[in-house]
């Protein structure tokens, strides 16, 4: 229940995963289910989409928060499943300028952390969310638009 990275899980750690991810006034924060995806050692699945589409990679992002990803905060407005509301505010994520490249974390993972397949036709992904995260931040630490381009616009 977050009003910008809204999550769904089924499985035994469904709950825990994503408990108290409208806590974080980030898309990404530390109570996320992404982050909780890499404290549990688990796998980000890419089926038929490429890697480019790789919400664990905000996480990493908002860690070291580059110039590109903030947007600013907006307020929303929370209907819970019991019909409760609330407001609250939200930094969101922009991206303006640039253009995300978060399949270029294959060229760092080992084939032991990436795994590659097909679903009838559908090319798959599996990665290991922790060498994700690990290898990730090591190189965002280093250059911060290492997983984005700059478009025409930026």
């Amino acid at each position: 229940m977050h009003p910008t990275h809204s999550v769904c899980a089924f499985g035994p750690l469904a709950q825990v995963v994503t408990a108290e991810h409208e806590k974080d006034r980030t898309p990404v924060g530390e109570r996320s289910p992404f982050r909780k995806l890499v404290e549990k050692d688990g796998v980000v699945i890419f089926i038929g989409c490429g890697l480019r589409p790789n919400t664990l990679m905000h996480g990493v992002e908002e860690l070291v928060k580059p110039p590109y990803l903030f947007n600013g905060e907006v307020s929303y407005t929370i209907v819970t499943g019991k019909g409760s509301e609330y407001t609250a505010g939200y930094l969101t994520h922009d991206f303006k300028g640039y253009v995300q490249r978060y399949d270029r974390i294959a060229g760092f993972l080992t084939k032991n952390e990436m795994r590659t397949g097909r679903v009838l036709k559908a090319e798959c992904y599996a990665l290991r969310a922790v060498p994700i995260w690990e290898k990730a931040l090591k190189e965002i630490k280093k250059n911060e638009l290492a997983f984005v381009d700059r478009t025409l616009e930026g």
